[in-house]
């Protein structure tokens, strides 16, 4: 690692790459994980195959495998440490894209915000906003609002607050199904 404290406890995991102050800072024995950027990737003890590339992209990730997280606090809160599951199979691409997700598996979130504090899986969204707070709050294992599509700015917005569950929908258009 490059940087203060980059892969600072690895003991036996191979083929990780860090670079930036704390990136990577206690993976001990996981594989094949890149991590770039001012504490990207911090928390990662546990999983494989992971890429974090952006200031704070996945620092709560403690367990995760097959993430792939690019811009400033992409996946910033994604954690299995707040319900059951692990993350794993999901890409966040833009400023804050998939920050707070919990426990998201295989979900995808394109543009600035986009599932912002999103409390649901297997999703894609696409737009500024699209899928931000959406998912039933404290429903962290994503087992309602799932594999549903927004594509377009706010759309699914803040739709956890609503007593309607979204399932297999999908959203096109600016603000709908918001």
């Amino acid at each position: 690692g490059i940087g203060k404290s980059a892969l600072n406890d690895l003991t036996s995991g191979e083929y990780n790459i860090a670079i930036g102050s704390n990136a990577g800072e206690v993976i001990t024995t996981s594989d094949d994980n890149i991590a770039i950027g001012y504490e990207a990737a911090k928390a990662l003890s546990t999983g494989y195959s992971n890429t974090y590339i952006g200031k704070q992209s996945g620092v709560n990730t403690t367990i995760g495998y097959q993430n792939t997280a690019v811009g400033m606090d992409s996946l910033k809160g994604h954690s299995s440490t707040a319900g059951t599951g692990v993350p794993f199979k999901s890409t966040a691409l833009g400023y804050a894209a998939g920050r707070n997700t919990l426990n998201a598996r295989g979900i995808i979130a394109v543009g600035w915000q986009t599932a912002f504090s999103n409390y649901s899986a297997d999703y894609i969204h696409i737009g500024n906003s699209a899928g931000y707070n959406y998912g039933t709050l404290g429903d962290n294992t994503g087992s309602s609002n799932r594999g549903n599509i927004s594509i377009g700015h706010g759309s699914l917005y803040g739709s956890h607050s609503s007593t309607t569950d979204y399932m297999n929908c999908t959203a096109i258009g600016n603000y709908a199904l918001s």
